[in-house]
C-alpha cells in the first residue's frame, strides 16, 4: 500500500511514504496494471489455458502422421502460389492486348496463340520451381521437427543433472544453514529416483521462504550493527589455550575476529543488499527456474506421447526402436546404438575412473575413506555383485558430502569458537 502520509517517520518500511501528486501515480501505475493482467488473465484465459494443458484430456491424433500434415499443408500452399502465377501471367496478356489499337486487336488475337505456346515452357519453368521448393522446404520442416524432437529427449534425459547441479551450485556459493537443506535433498537425490519428487517440491518450498526471508531483511528497522557480534572483544589468551601465541594468525584470516559476525549471515546467506535486491535473490530465483524448467520439460515429454499415443522409450534411450540389429544397417543407424547404450555398457568404468581422479585431486582424509569405500566395490568384481553394492557406496559418497558441507558451515557465531573450517568457508563464501 502506498500513501500521502504526513507527519509519521520509518512506515517507509510498511509501503507508507510521502510523494507528491505524479510521482504517488507512478508508483502506483505499475503494480495496478500488473494486477489488472493477472485478474484479465484468471478471469478470461485461466479455465482455456488449463483445458488445454490438461493431462487427462489428451486429444489423441488419429489418422495422418506429422510428415503427411506437412506435405499436405505445403501442397496446399504451392497450389495457391501456382495460380497465383497463371493469373498473374493472364493479367500481363490482357494489359498487353488492352495497350494495342482496336485496329490490331485480330492480327494480335492470332499471334496470342502463338505466344501463349511460346510462353507455356516460361510458365511450366516457373511451376516447375514451385514445386521444388515446396519439396525442399518439406524435408528442411522434417529435419527441424527430428531435431526438436531430439532436443526434447535428450533434455528429458538430462534435466536432473543440470537441475541438481545448479542447486548444488548455488549451495556451494552461498554456504549457509538454510542453504544446508538444498544440499542434503538434491545430493542423495541424484542417486536415488525414489527422493526426486520428494527433492523437487521441498526445493520449491524452501527457495521461496529464502526468497521471502532475504526480502524481509532488507526493511530499514533491522539494522545488523546492533546485534552483529565482535569476537575479539572476548579473546582471552592464555597459556593454556589451544591458540595461544596464533592471535596475530586469528585476527586476520578467521572469519570471526577480522569483523563483526551477522549472525544472519550464517543463518540462510541474509545480508543488506543496499539500493538493488536482485543480486540477492538471483541464486534462489535460479533454484525456482531450474525447478519449473524441469517440470516443463517432463510435462511437454508427456504431453507429446499422449497426444501422438506414442509408447515410453526405454529408460536412458535417446533414439527408439534401435537395436543390436540395426549395426550392419549404414553408419548413422550404428552411431545412434553408441549413443544409446554407451552408458549402459561402459558407465561402470567411467564412474570408477572419475572416482580415483576426484581421490587423486583431493589427496586428503576423505579422500582416503573414499578409496577404502571404492575398493570395497571394486573387490565385488562381478557385475551383479557391484550393482547390489553400489547403493550403498552412493549412500556414502553423498553422506561424505553432506558431511563435508556441514563442517564448512561450522559452529554459530555467537559461541566465538574458532575451527579450521572457518577459514575455509572464508574462501568459499
Amino acid at each position: 500500500m502506498t500513501l500521502r502520509f504526513y507527519g509519521i517517520v520509518r512506515l517507509r518500511d510498511l509501503g507508507l511514504e510521502q510523494f507528491d501528486m505524479v510521482e504517488l501515480f507512478a508508483q502506483i501505475l505499475l503494480p495496478a496494471a500488473f494486477l489488472l493482467a493477472c485478474i484479465l488473465q484468471l478471469h478470461y484465459f485461466n479455465s482455456d489455458f488449463l483445458s488445454l494443458t490438461d493431462l487427462q484430456n489428451v486429444p489423441v491424433r488419429n489418422g495422418a502422421t506429422r510428415e503427411e500434415e506437412l506435405r499436405e499443408t505445403l501442397t496446399l500452399i504451392s497450389d495457391t502460389v501456382k495460380e497465383n502465377i497463371e493469373k498473374f501471367q493472364k493479367r500481363l496478356v490482357k494489359e498487353q492486348l488492352s495497350g494495342e489499337g482496336d485496329d490490331l486487336l485480330d492480327s494480335l488475337v492470332s499471334e496470342q496463340s502463338e505466344d501463349t505456346e511460346r510462353e507455356e515452357p516460361v510458365g511450366n519453368k516457373w511451376l516447375l520451381v514451385v514445386d521444388r521448393i515446396s519439396e525442399l522446404m518439406l524435408q528442411i520442416l522434417l529435419w527441424l521437427n527430428r531435431g526438436q524432437e531430439f532436443c526434447w529427449r535428450l533434455l528429458e534425459l538430462h534435466s536432473l543433472k543440470l537441475v541438481a547441479t545448479g542447486i548444488i551450485w548455488v549451495s556451494l556459493k552461498e554456504v549457509s544453514l538454510m542453504n544446508y537443506l538444498f544440499l542434503v535433498l538434491w545430493t542423495f537425490a541424484v542417486p536415488y529416483s525414489r527422493l526426486r519428487p520428494v527433492a523437487s517440491a521441498m526445493s520449491s518450498v524452501w527457495a521461496c521462504v529464502m526468497v521471502v526471508c532475504k526480502m524481509m531483511y532488507q526493511l530499514k528497522f533491522i539494522k545488523p550493527s546492533e546485534y552483529s557480534l565482535n569476537c575479539t572483544t572476548d579473546l582471552q589468551v592464555s597459556n593454556g589455550s589451544w591458540y595461544s601465541g596464533n592471535v596475530a594468525h586469528l585476527l586476520q584470516k578467521s572469519v570471526l575476529y577480522v569483523e563483526p559476525v551477522d549472525p544472519a549471515l550464517w543463518i540462510g546467506g541474509l545480508r543488506k543488499c543496499e539500493n538493488s535486491i536482485l543480486p540477492c535473490l538471483w541464486n534462489h530465483l535460479l533454484i525456482l527456474g531450474l525447478l519449473v524448467f524441469d517440470v516443463t520439460i517432463h510435462r511437454h515429454q508427456l504431453y507429446h506421447r499422449l497426444h501422438n499415443d506414442l509408447k515410453t522409450p526405454p529408460k536412458g534411450a535417446i533414439f527408439q526402436n534401435v537395436t543390436w540389429q540395426h549395426l550392419d544397417h549404414g553408419v548413422l543407424p550404428c552411431l545412434e546404438y553408441f549413443c544409446n547404450y554407451f552408458f549402459y555398457k561402459f558407465g561402470l568404468e567411467m564412474s570408477f575412473v572419475v572416482a580415483v581422479n576426484v581421490i587423486g585431486q583431493r589427496m586428503d582424509f576423505y579422500a582416503i575413506l573414499h578409496s577404502f569405500a571404492l575398493i570395497v566395490v571394486l573387490g565385488r568384481r562381478r557385475r551383479k555383485a557391484i550393482g547390489e553394492m553400489w547403493p550403498k557406496y552412493c549412500c556414502f559418497t553423498a553422506s561424505l558430502m553432506v558431511f563435508q558441507y556441514l563442517l564448512c558451515i561450522g559452529l554459530p557465531p555467537a559461541l566465538c569458537t574458532e575451527i579450521e573450517v572457518n577459514t575455509v568457508q572464508s574462501h568459499l563464501s
